[in-house]
């Protein structure tokens, strides 16, 4: 993506956020992003464009910061430690801070569906290509490393749900973290 693309993209998530995805309006984008409303539609052709490459932009921003973390982290604990605080928890607390937000985030936008289900795919590659460097192993010979990937990702997005507090997500991820490691040997 060039740096317009970007900007128009950063100015597009402000308004999301602020007045929820189905209220935005290419209009709202542009004059966020400080630009004519041609040049927004000249960069993305439809709001659900911008939204798709929003959640696709913040989907690969979120695993390359995971992934510059986990090399300066060898353990298998700390590694969904960090996955479970880059990921879930802070999905978790902007979605707090703005609810509007959730449909862009969690892709219960129909639009983003497709783009939510390839970030999972690509968490759970990276998931499988760390099982594979540290020797990991499910204790169940019929469960592989996708179930032990699909596992890791789906508990720690499903945690959120009912979830009261950002202290009560941690106690959530922490047990989603104590049933994964069990799932495991090393």
């Amino acid at each position: 993506m060039n740096k317009r693309e970007l900007s128009i993209l950063d100015a597009a998530q402000t308004v999301f956020a602020k007045y929820g995805v189905s209220k935005t309006t290419m209009g709202d984008i542009a004059e966020a992003a400080g630009v004519a409303r041609q040049t927004v539609y000249n960069a993305f052709a439809t709001k659900n464009d911008i939204l798709r490459a929003s959640v696709r932009l913040e989907t690969e921003k979120t695993i390359a910061e995971v992934r510059a973390a986990w090399e300066k982290s060898a353990s298998l604990e700390e590694r969904i430690d960090i996955f479970h605080e880059v990921g879930p928890l802070r999905w978790y607390e902007i979605v707090q801070t703005y609810p509007d937000l959730a449909e862009l985030l969690e892709g219960l936008h129909h639009i983003a569906a497709e783009e939510m289900q390839k970030g999972q795919l690509a968490w759970e590659n990276m998931f499988i290509e760390m099982f594979e460097q540290q020797g990991v192993e499910s204790v169940d010979p019929d469960l592989s490393h996708q179930d032990l990937a699909d596992f890791l990702f789906y508990s720690g997005k499903t945690a959120k749900y009912g979830a009261e507090s950002s202290d009560h997500m941690r106690k959530r991820l922490r047990a989603c973290k104590i049933a994964f490691l069990n799932l495991v040997k090393r």
